[in-house]
């Protein structure tokens, strides 16, 4: 059900990403990791949408300048159609914080989070209580109705995660 795979992409396919998408300039700012409103101040996070083919988060669009860096992701994990590509980030925090548990989306697919930087923060399952690193280049694959928390970085500025729904 959750599977992880060390060192998704070549090391010269993840420094495109590195180089291009850690770069980009606008990103929106949210409320919460989660899909609703969390009280826990620390419970923040910005991302830029690369791709939503209309799904509550985002409206429809892609970015045709950022898109083709993930390309190679897409074709390792055997993505046949997209649904979101997002990047989030997540800053540090004074101790770990654990998002509200949630699902990307309601719409049955496959969900690709591939973590860009090695931190002490994660993502954990609800159900079976698993806990994955944040390790850079690491990916971990999962249905998109496994409920799961983000947990903040406490040893690093910033968290970053590519989020992929996909089919």
């Amino acid at each position: 059900m959750i599977r992880t795979i060390d060192n998704l992409l070549h090391l010269k396919e993840f420094k495109a990403i590195e180089q291009n998408l850690l770069e980009a300039p606008i990103y929106k700012t949210f409320e919460s990791t989660a899909y609703k409103q969390s009280d826990n101040i620390y419970d923040v996070m910005v991302a830029r949408v690369l791709f939503s083919a209309n799904c509550k988060v985002a409206p429809p669009g892609y970015d045709d300048k950022l898109l083709p860096y993930i390309y190679p992701v897409l074709e390792l994990i055997g993505a046949k159609a997209l649904l979101r590509a997002q990047l989030n980030v997540t800053f540090a925090t004074p101790k770990a914080e654990i998002s509200e548990p949630h699902i990307d989306t309601d719409i049955p697919c496959k969900v690709c989070i591939l973590y860009l930087n090695t931190n002490n923060g994660g993502t954990k399952f609800t159900k079976s209580g698993e806990f994955v690193e944040s390790v850079r280049n690491r990916a971990v694959l999962f249905p998109s109705d496994v409920y799961h928390s983000a947990i903040n970085t406490t040893d690093t500025k910033f968290r970053y995660v590519l989020n992929i729904n996909y089919f």
